[in-house]
C-alpha cells in the first residue's frame, strides 16, 4: 500500500513508463495499491482504515461489495476491500465523518498529537458543502488504484 501522494506517477523512458510500484513488483510483491494524484490526508486516513478493516475482516457488521455479502469478521479480497472502502467513503455523511474522526482523535495518544503538530500535520476536514457528504467527489476516493493480483 503506497498511500502517499502521486505514488503511481512515474517518468517516461522511451516507450515505457517507470513508477514506484514497479520496484515493488520487481521485489516480488503480487499487488500494489498506489495513488494517481495528490490526496487529501483526512480522506486517505478514513479510506485506509476502512480498507484494512475489510482486508483483515476486523469489522463488526456485515458489509457488501459488488453484490457480495461479507459477514462480520470475514476477510475480503484486496480488490473488493478497496471497492467497498471507496464506496463507503463516497457515501459517508457529514455526521458519520464527524463521529468516525472523533473516535480516531480519542484513540490518538497525546504523544502522537504532539508529533503531528511538530511536523505541521493538521487534521483538517472537508468543509460542509451543498452535497450529501464531504467526500462524494471522486477527488477524495478515486486516486487509489490496485495494480496486480486482485486477491
Amino acid at each position: 500500500m503506497l498511500s502517499a501522494c502521486d505514488t503511481q506517477r512515474g517518468i517516461k523512458k522511451g516507450d515505457s513508463m517507470m513508477a514506484l510500484p514497479w520496484g515493488f513488483f520487481y521485489a516480488g510483491a503480487p499487488t500494489v495499491i498506489a495513488s494517481l494524484w495528490k490526496v487529501d490526508d483526512t480522506a486517505t486516513q478514513l479510506l485506509m482504515t476502512r480498507f484494512y478493516e475489510n482486508l483483515l475482516g476486523s469489522f463488526p457488521d456485515a458489509r457488501r461489495a459488488v453484490g457480495q455479502e461479507f459477514n462480520a469478521g470475514t476477510a475480503m479480497p484486496k480488490n473488493l476491500a478497496l471497492i467497498e472502502a471507496k464506496t463507503w467513503l463516497r457515501n459517508l455523511t457529514y455526521d458519520e465523518r464527524d463521529v468516525t474522526l472523533s473516535a480516531f482523535e480519542s484513540s490518538n495518544s497525546d504523544q502522537q498529537k504532539e508529533q503531528d503538530r511538530s511536523i505541521g500535520k493538521t487534521s483538517a476536514t472537508a468543509p460542509r458543502g451543498e452535497g450529501k457528504g464531504p467526500y462524494e467527489h471522486p477527488y477524495y476516493w478515486a486516486a487509489f488504484i490496485l495494480i496486480g493480483s486482485p486477491t
